[in-house]
């Protein structure tokens, strides 16, 4: 019966905000709108449609207008501005296209859209009143702008109050999941002395050959335990000895974003910066490869990281992703197979990257 409490509580205007409680009365005006219209016309299965296509267009219509545009709110104890929620850029600039175009095409074409209304009004009516000619139009005309007003307000008032509220709490879990695994870059130098690196698999059982080869000490080590030394060693270099101390991976793994070998294939390092707000940024990593390893990548990113040597597996495609959130570029490698496949790349260097990010 848990479900029927809940949809009284739906229903029953007790809400937390005055634009809930107006959402509420609004969608009770148009469900009374809607059981009346389809009882009172000679078509109710008509009628019926009518309605509910009239509040999904409203409906539509103001969630154009309700996109939530990412404002400046100064930011507590720190210098400078951050957006109170996080809103897709995308998604805003099709809103403000969308809506600009409606409206110039109704202004221009205003007496088609009168002519078009007057149709379907006519159209709607003869199912609401029969033959009467006479309401046919007024009645159908009223069926449609009001289903439509009433969708646009609940639309438009709903996706106002509660959308910008829900980007922010996903942008809060992100950062959060982020923080707890030492991907969000922070303004002091905060690596650890040694670094993070996926355990190395147990071998496997020897047989007969293996154990002689084992009693003579001539087995060789896996490709896993291959990268997890060259990790290690490059891991040292970077901490005491790096090229570029303010860009510890900078000249440290070749200079290539994109490798070829005989032995391995082609390994390529790409990424892509996106804008979270005035200070953040998301950058997407991805290391393609063909064939594919039989071992993961581990990525070296800034000593600014908690975790500057997080790893990514091969999926399908063989691609492998990480994602971390920064607020300046800088250099990344990464190793492959057994160590000695190495990518570097300069987030600077990338020609979509926001200028502030590559200017950090």
């Amino acid at each position: 019966m848990s479900w029927i409490r809940d949809i009284w509580r739906f229903f029953v205007p007790h809400l937390e905000t005055k634009t809930d409680q107006l959402v509420r009365a609004l969608l009770w005006v148009d469900a009374l709108f809607l059981l009346v219209v389809s009882l009172l016309a000679q078509r109710g299965l008509v009628a019926f449609a009518a309605v509910l296509a009239g509040n999904a267009v409203g409906l539509i219509g103001g969630l154009l207008f309700a996109v939530p545009r990412r404002v400046a709110a100064a930011a507590d104890g720190a210098a400078g501005q951050q957006v109170g929620y996080l809103a897709n850029t995308s998604l805003e600039e099709v809103s403000d296209w969308l809506t600009k175009t409606l409206i110039g095409a109704g202004l221009v074409s205003w007496q088609y859209v009168l002519s078009t209304l007057d149709r379907s009004g006519r159209i709607l009516g003869r199912a609401i009143t029969g033959n009467n000619a006479d309401l046919a139009i007024a009645s159908g005309v009223a069926v449609i702008l009001a289903s439509s007003a009433i969708g646009a307000l609940v639309g438009y008032l709903w996706f106002a109050r509660h959308w910008p509220s829900e980007l922010a709490a996903g942008e809060k879990q992100m950062r959060q999941l982020l923080a707890f695994m030492g991907l969000e870059q922070s303004r002091e130098d905060v690596a650890p002395d040694t670094p993070s690196l996926p355990p190395t698999p147990a071998p496997a059982p020897a047989g007969d050959a293996g154990a002689r080869e084992a009693a003579e000490g001539e087995v060789q080590p896996s490709q896993a335990m291959k990268l997890r030394t060259a990790a290690e060693n490059i891991y040292a270099l970077m901490r005491t000895a790096p090229k570029v101390p303010h860009d510890w991976a900078k000249q440290m793994f070749g200079g290539q974003s994109r490798v070829t070998s005989e032995k391995f294939g082609v390994r390529e390092l790409t990424a892509s910066v996106r804008r979270l707000d005035s200070q953040w940024f998301e950058v997407n990593f991805e290391v393609l490869a063909s064939p594919v390893p039989d071992t993961e990548v581990i990525f070296f990113l800034h000593n600014t990281f908690k975790n500057p040597t997080p790893s990514a597996g091969f999926g399908v495609g063989g691609v492998a992703r990480l994602t971390v959130t920064a607020y300046g570029a800088f250099t990344v490698g990464a190793l492959v197979d057994d160590g000695t496949t190495m990518l570097e790349l300069d987030l600077a260097a990338i020609a979509t990257a926001p200028p502030e990010f590559k200017n950090r």
